[in-house]
């Protein structure tokens, strides 16, 4: 673990860089009014730039001279952008899609929002289907008939998928760690499979396609059978022929210089004709010649102004994202601007296709030990509270569910609900950009709104600049605080007697992907984990807040898509391949660890039984820990589903599943230990 420890920091911290000439310089010139840009699209004669919070038009009637138009303020950091021509959708990561209004080119307007899955990451539109890329969640596909009300289709496991291209009825994608190319069929959106996966010679992510071939960037490590020849050596441009679209061959590798840093780590690449343009972060964006594409020739390279990172290094700006016009390269460049760099060779890329495809639906199995509660949009998270169930259903909204007679009493709709918690006589929602929704609980358990909390613009908030995306709380029993986060690398406890005000703000570098929070405290003391990094542990005493150790050595006992429980008056930490349990006293310090396979997901406990639900595989796991070394899984009540299933929560020993796109599931029976 300790050389793991050393390559995470010198990948942290120690840009490594090529000196060979790649191609001849790229002649470009800089437009630095979009200084952060991250993500393009081109429609018609009008470029459209993501930024951190901003979208941007710009006119390119003269390709050369992109003059600006127009700025929409306030649209969230944006990681890739696609257009079906009247609409605009930009993922953005945590964040989910947003949804554009450009009918008028010149004068976007936002018009919607699609909270996914997970990371929003790649983006590709075709007709009436939009394909969003989610990381280890892999691929979402959702109908956009109603243009700004997307209706979920259907998630495809993949690796680690980071970008997506569609081709006659294929789905291309590029799974990053993985170092993988995997082919989809999406020819029925409603049930697509997988149909194989592609060696790269380095981490997947940017996909471009034509009828006759497949086009990969790739980046960071080269998987070379020479383990020295591996670190940084995976950048590059790879070549598949399509003659088989369902089972691509590898043509050609041409390889771009050395290099390695974390953070900015994505690679672009758009073909146009025998022009392939590809964007290498640090390393500059290349023009390579493949008119024969078993011998690509890297023509041109350009190189961008060195920038200080946050790592406090000062390297060349990051390449996000490329897009082709006539006779014209767009490169969005952070930290500087809109690159315009001229090259006759290219042609603006043509529209997406518009042809609708037929949707059929997939009949969702019968589940032997639970009953499923369709309420037609994805279930997030749920709150118990006596008999009720309050259910965060994203862009559902919140809907208040007798437990007795099954049914939905009350739904309140025009919010995006992430997660629930319940304090007393109040209600608490992460309400995405609306920050935290107050509800007063009234006598026949429906919910009457009493505050809407903005935490944006609270003065004691540290973290992010942008909108900060409310999706995750806890309640601890101890204390007036409420524990919230937008996934970002930062944890915050907001005042519930005062306000809501944030008293207090905490980070660890590391992205807070899944649970990190113990769903409970003992007697105040409520750890954080940051994989990778450490346990942040807090001590909570009425509207205070102390951080009393950042356990460093701790770092490993759970992954980024685990969460905390506890067990028996001990936190209890899973892992995929094992638990540990940890004291209270002294910060965790006296803890020990079991081995134990089948515990990858975020855990709840009530009594002896523990529940491990999975979002990444769509697994739900139930264990019998009344021997805390030697737990025994309730098979009858595991099971794995299409959907991702998130922290369970009990009711009267039956067992509550917000299973996302397959809703909420409930066990038929209560769940005993053996």
């Amino acid at each position: 673990m300790g050389k793991l420890l050393l390559f995470i920091l010198l990948s942290l911290t120690a840009p490594v860089f090529c000196g060979e000439n790649f191609g001849v310089p790229a002649k470009y010139t800089l437009l630095r009014e979009s200084k952060d840009a991250r993500a393009l699209e081109v429609v018609d004669n009008c470029l459209y730039v993501g930024t951190r919070n901003s979208l941007f038009v710009y006119d390119i009637s003269d390709a050369l001279a992109p003059k600006k138009v127009a700025e929409l303020k306030n649209t969230g950091t944006a990681r890739q952008m696609a257009s079906n021509g009247d609409y605009l959708y930009m993922t953005r990561r945590a964040s989910g899609i947003l949804i554009v209004d450009i009918r008028d080119r010149k004068n976007p307007k936002k018009a919607g929002f699609y909270d996914t899955v997970e990371m929003a990451t790649g983006i590709d539109i075709s007709g009436n289907l939009l394909f969003c890329a989610q990381r280890i969640y892999g691929v979402e596909t959702l109908d956009i008939s109603d243009p700004v009300n997307p209706r979920p289709l259907s998630l495809q496991r993949t690796h680690e998928a980071q970008s997506c291209v569609w081709k006659n009825g294929l789905l291309y994608v590029g799974d990053w760690g993985a170092s993988k190319l995997t082919v989809i069929d999406m020819k029925n959106p409603s049930a697509p499979h997988k149909l194989c996966e592609k060696e790269l010679d380095g981490y997947g992510d940017g996909v471009d396609a034509d009828d006759k071939y497949c086009y990969a960037a790739t980046g960071h490590h080269s998987r070379n059978k020479d383990r020295s020849k591996r670190f940084g050596n995976g950048h590059g441009l790879e070549i598949f022929c399509l003659k088989n679209p369902e089972n691509p061959q590898k043509l050609s590798t041409v390889k771009f210089p050395k290099f390695h840093m974390t953070g900015n780590d994505y690679w672009t690449i758009r073909v146009s004709g025998n022009t392939a343009v590809v964007a290498d972060t640090h390393n500059g964006l290349f023009i390579v010649d493949v008119t024969d594409r078993k011998a690509p020739v890297i023509l041109k390279r350009a190189e961008f102004p060195k920038v200080k990172q946050w790592t406090k290094r000062v390297i060349p700006a990051c390449v996000a994202d490329i897009r082709l016009g006539d006779g014209a390269i767009y490169a969005a460049v952070q930290g500087i601007g809109l690159a315009v760099i001229p090259e006759k060779s290219v042609k603006k890329t043509p529209p997406r296709s518009r042809v609708v495809t037929a949707i059929s639906g997939a009949a969702k199995p019968e589940l032997a030990n639970y009953d499923r509660y369709d309420f037609n949009c994805t279930v997030r998270r749920v709150a118990v509270k006596g008999d009720t169930a309050y259910t965060a259903c994203s862009v559902g909204g919140l809907k208040v569910f007798d437990l007795k007679t099954r049914k939905v009493i009350q739904n309140i709709s025009g919010i995006c609900a992430y997660d629930a918690a319940v304090d007393g006589k109040k209600l608490y929602c992460a309400a995405g950009e609306d920050g935290i929704i107050t509800y007063l609980i009234g006598a026949d358990n429906r919910l009457k709104e009493i505050q809407r909390r903005n935490v944006f613009n609270d003065p004691r908030r540290k973290g992010r600049t942008t909108r900060p995306h409310v999706q995750m709380l806890m309640k601890p029993a101890t204390g007036s605080l409420l524990i919230y986060s937008d996934r970002s690398a930062h944890i915050h406890f907001a005042d519930t007697g005062n306000n809501l005000d944030t008293v207090a703000s905490e980070s660890w570098v590391r992205l807070l992907y899944g649970d990190a929070v113990s769903d409970c405290d003992i007697n105040g003391v409520t750890p954080v984990h940051f994989c990778g990094f450490g346990t942040l542990w807090f001590k909570i005493e009425g509207n205070r807040v102390r951080l009393t150790e950042r356990a460093a050595d701790q770092k490993n006992l759970s992954g980024q898509s685990q969460g905390w429980t506890v067990l028996n008056g001990k936190f209890f930490a899973p892992s995929a391949n094992g638990y540990t349990l940890l004291a209270a006293e002294n910060n965790g310090k006296d803890f020990r660890s079991r081995k134990f396979k089948g515990l990858g997901g975020t855990a709840t406990a009530c009594g002896n039984i523990v529940a491990i639900t999975g979002r990444v595989k769509g697994t739900i796991r139930v264990y019998d820990f009344s021997n805390e070394d030697r737990p025994v899984e309730l098979e009858e009540f595991s099971l794995n589903i299409t959907g991702t299933p998130d922290r369970a929560r009990f009711w009267s020993g039956h067992l509550l599943i917000p299973a996302g796109l397959d809703g909420l599931l409930i066990s038929k029976q209560e769940i005993k230990g053996k």
